[in-house]
């Protein structure tokens, strides 16, 4: 097998002074080239890790009088360091230009960095963008990575364009700046189309946000655009657009739009994802992603989305809980067989680790719901993913769901059933449907309103307190139990003299937490 293998840099002093700021001296040596060559201009740009930048032009026609063309360049006091290089060729009118070497020189303290080039620009591939990382001995450098872009055209008539298209991917260190997608001889963003590019570019780290434009010409509805990262198998990033790209009537030359990344797929990973950091800020925007397992029509998509709305969701968090979130008021974005809602958290819920879902109404009968739900910060893209196969009231008519989240390198809770025992000096008079709902507080959260249901076929002991009945309530782990707040409904006529509640978990004899009821409960 043989394989090319591209220079990526060679290694500088040990470290830069903390203080890069300032005047650096720029010098761009080119290697042999026709006599010809000359009317490219080059941009060469110097970036940190943050998104900040600074770049010098180096007009047409420089390396016709010589081989070495040097300028200078500042960078201001919002660069921390160094960490890249980009150099760009622009009218190339199909010539080629090699480059050979880059030096930067602090006009100060005279520090020096070598970047060695030695491409072509364009090379074989018709590119005109190449990065280098900065490469400093002793420490983490970034390599250079590749993004595969997958551009999807709506199929409606006159979708498509045939103007200029350029792209700029950010992530949490950095962007890739604005690229040009070069059309092949078929032409592109045709309508119902799905045109694959790609851009190569120093690491941008975990890629959150995608900015488009479009160059004078046609309208352009774009539908969606997924970008692949070869080098970690299975990531993906949806970036779901659903737009049209006009021309303006102001004096824009282009149509921009820029789009937050809507699902993070990793297939070869958890079901969750802590991008951020290891102490989660929940505070802002999420989006709520639904894959329906319904059949795939109109009619039942339709179905699908109205269900979804009948959900309330309650967040739970180490710094406490959201209030109940409702989808109903809330548009959704349809993309294939999935469903997206934004959410948002006004305040620092901490790090989730749990999520109840409910209905309004008990008396709302909703069919299965879906299949796969992924909930996503849109900004440190911390996601984690839920799995639903059930229908509404479930069959102990308690209206919620409570899920754990899984989160990597963390303990997970898990989901307990806790028996519910109810003491009651009196006799029931008509135990035909007793509503009975508790609210129960842990250490690790509280259940709210939660329904238990006493039927008929339920055991009646008696004993040295009075006759009592089970009940079961299933959670997330609550830690050790301390209150219980007990509601008796009226849709019945019963009667109940509660004397007391014990409360274990179902797989566990003990410990067996014991709450007395000093009032009467009667309906």
């Amino acid at each position: 097998m043989k394989q090319e293998l591209w220079l990526l840099g060679k290694t500088n002093k040990e470290s830069l002074t903390k203080d890069v700021h300032g005047i650096w001296d720029v010098t761009v040596i080119a290697g042999e080239m026709s006599d010809n060559y000359g009317n490219s201009k080059l941009i060469l740009t110097v970036c940190d890790d943050k998104g900040t930048s600074a770049a010098v032009f180096i007009p047409k026609g420089s390396f016709k009088r010589a081989k070495i063309y040097q300028t200078s360049l500042e960078l201001d006091k919002k660069f921390n360091k160094i960490c890249k290089i980009r150099l760009e060729v622009e009218d190339s009118d199909r010539e080629t230009w090699h480059c050979h070497e880059v030096k930067l020189q602090n006009k100060k303290n005279k520090e020096t960095l070598e970047i060695p080039c030695y491409r072509d620009f364009p090379d074989n591939k018709g590119c005109t963008v190449v990065e280098f990382p900065i490469l400093i001995t002793g420490t983490r450098f970034l390599t250079v990575k590749q993004y595969i872009l997958y551009i999807s055209t709506d199929s409606a008539p006159k979708s498509g364009t045939d103007s200029d298209v350029y792209v700029t991917l950010k992530g949490t260190i950095g962007d890739t700046g604005r690229r040009k997608l070069f059309k092949n001889e078929q032409g592109c963003f045709s309508e119902g189309k799905v045109d694959v590019f790609l851009i190569e570019a120093v690491d941008i780290g975990t890629l959150c946000q995608l900015i488009v434009e479009k160059g004078k010409g046609s309208a352009w509805h774009l539908q969606k655009v997924m970008v692949k990262e070869p080098q970690y198998e299975g990531k993906e990033t949806l970036f779901i657009s659903q737009t049209w790209l006009r021309d303006t009537n102001e004096k824009k030359k282009y149509a921009s739009l820029t789009l937050n990344a809507n699902e993070v797929l990793d297939k070869g990973s958890t079901t969750a994802s802590l991008l951020s950091s290891q102490n989660m800020k929940s505070e802002g925007l999420w989006k709520i992603s639904f894959t329906t397992c319904r059949e795939d029509s109109s009619k039942a998509f339709e179905e699908f989305g109205e269900n979804i709305t009948k959900l309330i969701w309650v967040f739970y968090g180490n710094r406490g809980k959201s209030e109940p979130i409702s989808l109903m008021s809330k548009t959704g974005i349809q993309a294939d067989d999935k469903l997206m809602f934004d959410v948002y958290f006004p305040s620092d819920l901490g790090t989730l680790y749990k999520v109840k879902i409910g209905v309004h109404l008990l008396e709302e009968s909703i069919w299965q719901l879906f299949h796969h739900c992924k909930i996503q910060n849109t900004v440190t893209l911390d996601t984690f993913s839920l799995s639903l196969n059930e229908t509404f009231p479930l069959l102990n008519r308690d209206q919620w769901l409570e899920f754990p989240i899984e989160w990597p390198l963390r303990k997970a809770l898990s989901v307990i059933t806790y028996d519910v025992k109810i003491f009651c000096s009196d006799i029931v008079s008509k135990i035909s449907m007793v509503p009975i709902s508790l609210y129960v507080y842990g250490t690790n959260g509280d259940t709210e309103d939660r329904r238990l249901l006493l039927s008929p076929s339920s055991t009646i002991e008696k004993g040295e307190i009075g006759q009592s009945f089970t009940g079961h309530i299933d959670a997330v782990d609550l830690g050790k139990l301390y209150k219980i707040v007990l509601l008796i409904g009226s849709t019945s006529s019963c009667k109940l003299a509660i004397k007391a509640l014990h409360l274990k978990e179902n797989l566990k004899q003990e410990p067996v937490y014991i709450f007395e009821v000093n009032d009467r409960c009667a309906d």
